[in-house]
């Protein structure tokens, strides 16, 4: 939200984080200018002197005040990282495996240098098929609570092993990271989205003190958040292209038509609570707990269609122009369609604990720290449906949206609809890690090695969907009692009357959906529909569903630092190596059907050396060339290694009951990694820069379908499988300028700009493809930029952010006619705003503005002939007033 600081505030001269995963800084410790936490200006100057000062290629992003980052979340913050990419999801919240780097999202995510994980609930923009993950949902953490975020492109030997496209670390606050003394603030604030038009009330509490005593310095932090944020997205789905030789041997129809509105809110809640002792100047301690709620309430209406091939109205079809394949526009005849009212409850839990501390004695300096956090997610997905009949429908893919129309039927009719079924489905997620680590570092008085870095590092992370698995439970409903006019209580019209609005385009939204605001309770919702189970009675654990792993690493490395002049330059860097040994244990079951299911246990070992180079050169003061090379591992994730079946049996049209499994027998992804980057510093808070990478990658996992029959009954599965080598390279450059030299007032302008170009090959695993053929890889846009434009004089300071990401693969589907078409989501940008006014220096207003141009997120195969969805959030306004003690 908007600033939090103590009147007297500022930051106390930087002291080394006592449980870095960042490289080894230049000979001595690197203190950071002192500057107000106030201001644009001083946090991006903060920014770059972290990037010029680490012997990494890193960039950062520092709060602008104490509960203030430049955006509202921290996905939208990372999203202005060059390089970085950030996937939409749930009104663009930001969500787990959402972000990439340099195209890929196998990163380590790590709080203050420890490794944390979110097990379920976003992934790759959809909810609850995130079981297992490795990934960190960024939306968990409220903004307010971190200090700043640093994004590693290049691997050293000291940071923690498993990401192939960098490291994430989130900065909290500390007390030390202020001057002595007390101070305290709240903010109040409210979020309003246009689309819902509803308004959320947030706050943020910041409380720090510092002293010194006979015992030493000693320090306490206490900062409360709790956010909420209203939100809606509508949603349009067309049915994968489907030949029709009705029309004729090339033309592809719609296989169906689905008009969808989710709206809910999103809300975190979460604390810092961080103790600091300095009984000596050698020795400093701490400890710390983070408890953090994460919770998603989602409504969704939904009315779809289905066009069968035979039922197309002869002569009704229009093509696109100059296509043969292409339908356009087309009217079905006696279709069936399908009206539901749906919860999709999201709820995390991740609770944080850490000790440790830092001793220095001479050129030595040891860090240790040791933590332990749980997470929990859970997926609530429960709906009631119902059929109907349709004499006529005609939809058209023209326009600036797609759209439909019904004939002979009022969808406000009751006695139109007949019910079909009771669904409640349960998706747990847990996960558990405990670490520990040990960081030495020794000063070398003399010679070309300036530092000798070695450390240790032993952890155990836990995963599993205990205790149910996927839990199911559905109750249909017997045609003697399938009326709306029996259940009047538990049906409406449907509350979303405004389907799109701003577009002429008409879609269905008048129409009765079951009433979702008695779906929290399954069990009462089965009773109100005269259920004879319920699902505590009825919904049965499947052993196929379950697993437990546990994954042991023990790691060791060593880093000598070096430093010298050659021919005249200045050169330093560092050289490393890292050695892990990984163990997995895993358990599940394997067998055809639940009751055939018997237990299954694997066990594995293997070791990893992990090769780093870093160096710089300094061709001037002011002007630097970074060269790196590395290998790095990413393992499998915890649900993709696991052998559980997941089956989602479909009542309506049972060819497409689908499924999912994972495959034990996955290896690592490993990759080389080059990069090369020049520097240009001129002053304290400008900076220019262009870098090239590339990686290449070996046993990229990627998904595969095939059919499977269980109990008789046949299923799409999707399961996992190591791929041939791929490869990713591109280019990035940027600035960020303030303008000085400018007449007053136009001196307080500043202008942030950076650009990445990525390229990436895989070989797809597509069912029905023969040879495979080389493909993007999906969610990966070829161009990102950022374009960010500042001004901050006296007590104004204003950001306006324009954020814009080229077209990317999604998925790749085929078609006997078609053949591989990829899924594409077709580019869009964002514009972002805010505005601070310091009335007073203890009391500050502000307001910001999300999605200011209401753009369309458009997906298709391919091209906008063959739309798959379509995306519309709405814009989102805050307002916020803050006082500082």
């Amino acid at each position: 939200m908007t600033s939090l600081l103590p009147a007297s505030a500022q930051l106390a001269p930087a002291e080394p984080k006592e449980n870095s995963p960042a490289p080894a800084k230049d000979e001595k410790v690197v203190q950071l200018a002192e500057y107000k936490v106030t201001g644009l200006r001083a946090s991006l100057a903060s920014a770059a002197e972290i990037k010029q000062s680490n012997l990494q290629l890193v960039d950062s992003i520092v709060a602008s005040d104490i509960d203030k980052l430049p955006d509202v979340n921290v996905s939208y913050a990372l999203s202005r990282v060059p390089g970085v990419q950030l996937a939409h999801t749930f009104s663009g919240l930001g969500g787990n495996g959402a972000v990439t780097i340099h195209g890929l999202n196998q990163i380590v995510n790590t709080l203050d240098g420890r490794e944390v994980i979110t097990p379920g609930g976003i992934a790759n923009g959809t909810a609850g098929v995130g079981v297992g993950q490795r990934t960190f949902d960024y939306s968990q953490i409220p903004s307010a609570l971190i200090a700043g975020i640093d994004v590693y492109k290049t691997s050293a030997a000291n940071q923690i092993d498993g990401g192939l496209g960098g490291l994430v670390d989130v900065r909290m606050r500390k007390p030390f990271d202020f001057a002595e003394g007390f101070g305290a603030g709240v903010t109040a604030g409210t979020t309003y989205s246009t689309l819902k038009d509803g308004l959320a009330q947030n706050y943020n509490v910041f409380a720090n003190a510092s002293t010194k005593t006979e015992f030493g310095k000693v320090g306490v932090l206490v900062a409360i958040s709790d956010i909420t944020t209203p939100w809606r997205e509508d949603s349009i789905g067309i049915g994968n292209p489907t030949p029709n030789a009705n029309v004729s041997s090339t033309a592809l129809t719609s296989g169906g038509y689905t008009n969808s509105s989710a709206y809910g809110e999103f809300k975190t809640q979460g604390y810092n609570i961080v103790l600091q002792w300095q009984p000596t100047k050698n020795l400093s301690l701490y400890a710390g707990y983070n408890p953090n709620k994460w919770r998603n309430i989602q409504d969704t209406v939904q009315f779809s269609t289905s066009h069968p091939v035979a039922n197309v109205l002869a002569g009704s079809t229009v093509m696109f122009d100059g296509s043969t394949t292409a339908v356009r526009r087309a009217t079905f005849l006696n279709t069936t369609a399908t009206a539901y009212g749906l919860i999709r409850d999201l709820q995390n839990k991740l609770d944080m604990s850490n000790f440790g501390g830092r001793y220095t004695n001479g050129d030595l300096t040891l860090n240790f720290d040791a933590n332990r956090y749980t997470s929990s997610n859970r997926f609530y997905n429960n709906l009631v449906f119902a059929s109907v009949s349709i004499p006529s429908l005609t939809y058209d893919l023209g326009g600036d949206i797609p759209s439909i129309s019904v004939a002979g039927v009022s969808l406000m009719d009751p006695s139109v609809y007949r019910l079909s079924q009771v669904n409640y489905r349960l998706f747990p997620s847990n996960t558990e890690g405990r670490a520990a680590r040990v960081d030495g570092e020794y000063n070398l008085a003399k010679g070309i090695l300036s530092k000798i870095a070695a450390g240790f590092r032993y952890a155990t992370t836990t995963s599993d969907n205990m205790p149910t698995g996927l839990f199911l439970g559905s109750f249909s409903i017997p045609s003697s009692a399938n009326l709306l006019s029996q259940y009047s209580n538990l049906w409406r019209p449907s509350p979303i009357q405004n389907m799109f609005s701003g577009y002429s385009q008409p879609q269905i939204q008048q129409f009765w959906v079951s009433d979702t605001r008695i779906m929290r309770d399954a069990n009462a919702l089965y009773k109100a529909y005269n259920a004879t189970n319920t699902p505590d009675t009825s919904a049965v654990v499947n052993p196929l569903s379950l697993f437990d792993i546990k994954e042991t690493t023990t790691a060791f490395y060593l880093m000598p630092q070096f430093s010298a002049k050659v021919a005249g330059y200045q050169i330093d860097g560092n050289v490393g190596l890292r050695a892990v040994q990984t163990k997995e244990n895993l358990k599940g079951y394997k067998g055809a059907s639940a009751a055939t299911a018997v237990p299954l246990a694997l066990t594995s070992s293997y070791w990893d050396y992990l090769p780093s180079f870093n160096a710089r050169l300094k061709l001037s003061d002011k002007l630097y060339l970074r060269a790196a090379a590395s290998k790095t591992i990413t393992r499998p994730t915890f649900g993709s290694l696991s052998p559980s079946l997941t089956l989602n049996a479909n009542p309506v049209d049972p060819n497409l009951n689908s499924g999912s499994q994972g495959n034990p027998d996955l290896k690592p992804v490993r990759a080389t990694s080059y990069d090369l980057s020049l520097e240009y510093y001129p002053n304290k808070s400008d900076v220019f820069y262009v870098a090239g990478f590339q990686k290449d990658v070996t046993g990229f996992i990627g998904n595969f379908s095939e059919q499977r029959t269980y109990d008789g009954v046949s299923y799409l599965i999707r399961t996992s499988k190591n791929l041939n080598p791929a490869k990713i390279k591109g280019t990035e450059f940027g600035f960020q300028h303030f303008f000085n030299y400018l007449p007053a007032p136009f001196d307080g302008l500043g202008l942030q700009a950076n650009y990445t170009y990525v390229d990436s090959s895989t070989p797809t695993t597509v069912s029905g493809v023969g040879t495979p053929v080389n493909a993007p890889l999906t969610n990966l846009s070829k161009r990102s930029y950022n374009l960010i434009a500042m001004y901050e004089k006296g007590p104004f300071s204003g950001r306006i952010a324009y954020n814009y990401r080229s077209d990317f693969v999604t998925g790749f589907a085929y078609f006997v006619n078609t053949g591989l078409l990829n899924q594409v989501m077709m580019g869009y940008a964002d514009l972002d705003a805010s505005l601070n006014y310091n009335i007073t220096k203890n009391v500050q207003i502000a307001i910001q503005g999300v999605n200011l141009t209401n753009a369309l997120r458009y997906q298709a195969y391919g091209s906008k002939q063959f739309p798959s969805n379509i995306y519309l959030d709405g814009r989102q306004l805050m307002a916020s007033i803050t006082l500082r003690y």
